[in-house]
């Protein structure tokens, strides 16, 4: 990923945040997860991003085709990294649209996260896609129900789709990348899958099953199978392997211990186009870019309306908050880190 914004934007976390002027690294996201629906089919038992969780009254709100445009060029003059995310994004009907605007944008690097249950008979709207990330927690139809609530049709279509996705990258052009989150009682899962990527040169991001309370399950912390795999992971990671985010990363969830957090390098946008201050866990929603005001007076009035940015060292240990935080936060591995800012390139 070359994009101007991103260099910039990664100078200026580092700096500001070894200056402890974390608050002001909030003006330099280096990526935007933006979640353009809450609406998913599935039931994963470690999701909070669908309408059971974000929608209680069960009124699905999310902007229509023009304003999600006009939020993706706010976006834009911030930042040139995007992921287009959910809920399932696929499950709307404009999203081939979408993708077109966020290249014609000119963003250094899209990204589609997706379940990987839809995908069109032509689905040359790829092409406007730099990597395809989808969510798969077990390649056996039980594993897949017990985690994520679906059928054993909705299985056998998600290994299926990540077959053809894997050979459709190259001809369209898009990196592939897996996630899967480590589900207390359900480590087995993950092997299979290390397996899969490792042999088809994927790149797969991990993270553990968080709590309500954003610290990692008491149900892994207890079993000694966690951190041994983890421990696996880390050599794996040094090995080269195609493990996404940084050594540091996997070396936090090893031992268990802290970790260093700036919030909005990854900013997390929800899908009424509300910038989450300060991140998308604590989800204390913010001003839109359909208001037309300067970033940095919507970062200015959240932190009015929510106090300033809080200094978290023991939450959200998984890999899409974590992985900007270390690469970050560790200055010396940063040269040698900095090709994990985005995770999924094959090798």
């Amino acid at each position: 990923m070359t994009g101007r914004l991103v260099a910039r934007n990664t100078v200026a976390n580092v700096v500001l945040d070894a200056l402890g002027m974390r608050e002001r690294a909030a003006c330099y996201p280096i990526s935007v997860c933006y979640i353009v629906t809450y609406r998913c089919e599935l039931s994963c038992s470690y999701c909070v991003e669908n309408v059971r969780h974000r929608c209680p009254d069960g009124v699905v709100r999310e902007l229509g085709t023009a304003d999600v445009v006009r939020t993706l060029r706010g976006i834009r003059e911030v930042c040139d990294a995007i992921d287009i995310s959910g809920g399932e994004p696929t499950l709307r009907s404009d999203l081939p649209l979408l993708l077109a605007v966020c290249r014609d944008l000119r963003f250094a690097d899209i990204t589609l996260n997706t379940n990987g249950l839809h995908l069109d008979d032509d689905p040359a709207w790829l092409r406007d896609v730099d990597c395809v990330l989808v969510g798969v927690d077990s390649l056996r139809p039980e594993g897949f129900a017990r985690i994520t609530g679906g059928s054993a049709e909705q299985h056998r279509r998600q290994v299926d789709n990540l077959e053809r996705l894997r050979r459709l990258r190259d001809d369209l052009g898009f990196d592939l990348g897996l996630c899967t989150v480590l589900v207390p009682g359900m480590l087995d899962e993950v092997e299979p899958i290390l397996d899969w990527c490792f042999a088809h040169g994927v790149g797969l991001a991990i993270s553990p099953f968080i709590d309500r309370d954003l610290r990692v399950a008491d149900g892994l912390r207890r079993d000694p199978a966690y951190f041994e795999l983890c421990a696996r992971l880390v050599e794996y990671r040094r090995r080269g392997l195609p493990l996404a985010g940084s050594l540091g990363y996997y070396e936090t969830l090893r031992d268990g211990g802290p970790h260093h957090c700036i919030p909005m390098a990854n900013l997390t946008i929800d899908p009424r186009g509300r910038v989450f201050w300060p991140c998308g866990e604590i989800q204390h929603p913010g001003p839109t870019f359909l208001e037309g005001k300067p970033f940095r007076r919507m970062l200015e009035e959240a932190r009015a309306q929510w106090g300033p940015m809080p200094v978290c060292r023991d939450l959200c240990a998984f890999a899409c908050r974590m992985l900007y935080s270390d690469i970050l936060a560790r200055q010396l591995r940063l040269p040698a880190e900095s090709r994990h800012l985005r995770t999924y390139r094959r090798r």
